[in-house]
């Protein structure tokens, strides 16, 4: 018979992570654009279980997620203790004769482990509160504390496999702790100590962060690798890493306080880059999509945002210059604005098995064809003013923000470094920056990114997108447009227009993901939808 995996994660994370990321069961934390669990469930060499607290509230995409990874979830109290939320899970598995067990809080590769009665264990990497074991008096004890300090420590990772569940029941019905249920356990069924290349703790704050640096993700159009030092950006397309050099070193410093130390470019194997510190904090897309966190700790977030985008309104180009010049800003609007969303629109219409020649609804409200939607929109939107020009991101969206809880303030990395084909400038539009902003904000684009909406498709030309039902959303973009309306001189529907466009220019981009990409074209038209009829 295979052998269960069940996931401990029937209490929630500790005060310390709460704090980042409200209050959430470990295995919910994200990782890589998706929730822990889920890398977590991939261990499994049978069937998944997991303890999650009988007061956490699921909501449909999770659920669907679960329901798609075949994990069934135990419902634990949140007050009991770890050994009793043993006995209370192992109780609920049914007829089984083996077990895998990992702790919510890790994520470990195996390797060469034994099928059966083995622990995971790692060298101590530093003095925190852990599960660890002690032959010091010639007979295997575990403990749990911070040990001596003194000498290394076998730690214990948090996933072992059993190989007499009924054993494992009768050691955890004696025990009192589950250094104890290990004690006891190994003194009749001799455990294998396993030591793992690849431990990830997540259940210590600092820890959690150094676990999400060595899981590094990478995108199709550039690579991101780090050390504990710098995060090195590179890519084949030596003008775009370029263009983000040239800002980062041209940045005036009173901005510096709001990105990492930039560390100069870095040239290798063909590919161009620049090396910048690594921030061991957290991107706002995950405190946003998969965190649980109050009105007002979003809105603190939001309030950073403005804070860095009114201190970018303080440098201007200098009287006379170039990016100040009627022919210049006409060219910024149409290389922002027009020609790449027509040519990328056009693209897309050609390559896309939709049929997107024909007019189209999206939740209830008809629009005309696609191609003809964006040029509506491009008509609402006016060519930039000197005035509008400033010191530009470029890409100021979530997923390019972290926030430094400490600071109270957000730390922008991926600047565009350039708007206009061939000239790197940090010099732009300051309502583009708004534009991607309320890209996140209003349109959720971070949500989609992470897989949490929702396309039916009625029949080829009637369609209902559905965003995640996500908390104080009101109360958030609510802050959003008070904030235009009090500092900056763009309309809404004009905003909206901005935002729908950058949601449909981004089609091709996508093309590797047509679920994807099809739920960006819906979410593209809802906004564009917003915009016409305001």
């Amino acid at each position: 018979m295979e052998a269960p995996l069940l996931i401990l994660s029937g209490a929630y994370v500790n005060a310390e992570i709460a704090a980042e990321y409200g209050r959430i069961p470990p295995s919910f934390l994200p990782l890589g654009g998706i929730r822990l669990f889920a890398r977590q469930a991939a261990l499994a060499r049978g069937p998944v279980y997991l303890t999650l607290p009988d007061d956490f509230e699921l909501d449909q995409v999770d659920m669907h997620l679960l329901s798609r990874l075949k994990v069934s979830v135990i419902r634990v109290s949140a007050e009991i203790s770890l050994i009793e939320a043993i006995r209370c899970a192992v109780s609920a598995l049914g007829d089984y004769t083996r077990l895998d067990l990992l702790h919510g809080d890790t994520l470990v590769e195996p390797g060469a482990m034994s099928e059966t009665d083995s622990l995971a264990c790692h060298a101590d990497p530093g003095p925190y509160y852990w599960a660890y074991i002690d032959e010091s008096a010639g007979v295997v004890r575990f403990e749990q504390g911070f040990g001596d300090g003194m000498k290394a420590r076998r730690v214990v990772c948090g996933y072992q496999r059993v190989g007499d569940l009924k054993a494992f029941v009768r050691a955890a019905n004696k025990a009192d702790s589950y250094v104890d249920l290990l004690t006891r356990y190994h003194s009749s069924n001799k455990l294998e100590f396993h030591k793992v290349t690849d431990w990830y703790d997540f259940g210590h704050l600092g820890l959690l962060y150094r676990s999400k640096r060595k899981i590094s993700i990478a995108r199709a159009f550039n690579s991101i690798s780090s050390d504990e030092y710098f995060a090195i950006k590179s890519s084949l397309d030596k003008m775009k890493m370029r263009a983000e050099s040239y800002w980062y070193e041209n940045l005036p410093a009173e901005l510096e306080i709001f990105t990492p130390r930039y560390f100069g470019q870095y040239d290798k194997n063909d590919r161009a880059g620049y090396r910048i510190e690594y921030i061991y904090q957290p991107l706002v897309s995950d405190l946003f999509v998969f965190g649980n966190l109050p009105s007002n700790a979003k809105i603190r977030m939001l309030s950073s945002c403005f804070d860095f985008l009114k201190k970018c309104r303080e440098f201007v180009p200098s009287q006379g210059a170039l990016e100040l010049s009627e022919q210049y800003l006409l060219d910024l609007s149409r290389s922002l604005y027009s020609e790449k969303t027509k040519s990328r629109i056009s693209s897309f219409i050609k390559s896309s098995e939709l049929k997107l020649v024909e007019p189209i609804s999206v939740n209830g409200r008809s629009l005309p064809a696609v191609h003809e939607v964006a040029a509506r929109l491009i008509a609402l939107i006016p060519a930039p003013t000197a005035n509008e020009i400033s010191i530009c991101h470029g890409d100021l969206f979530f997923g390019n923000m972290l926030f430094d809880y400490r600071a109270s303030r957000i730390i922008v990395i991926d600047p565009r470094g350039g708007f206009i084909p061939g000239a790197p400038s940090m010099w732009g539009d300051q309502r583009y920056d708004l534009a991607k902003l309320a890209h996140s904000v209003i349109g959720a684009y971070d949500h989609i990114l992470a897989g949490r909406s929702k396309l039916t498709v009625l029949d080829d030309n009637n369609w209902l997108f559905e965003l995640p039902k996500t908390a104080h959303v009101t109360e958030v973009e609510d802050y959003f447009f008070d904030q235009i309306e009090r500092y900056y001189d763009v309309s809404k529907p004009v905003l909206l227009a901005m935002t729908a466009l950058l949601f449909l220019s981004m089609l091709p981009l996508h093309a590797d993901n047509k679920v994807r990409q099809h739920h960006l074209l819906a979410n593209g038209l809802r906004l564009a939808s917003m915009s016409l009829i305001i």
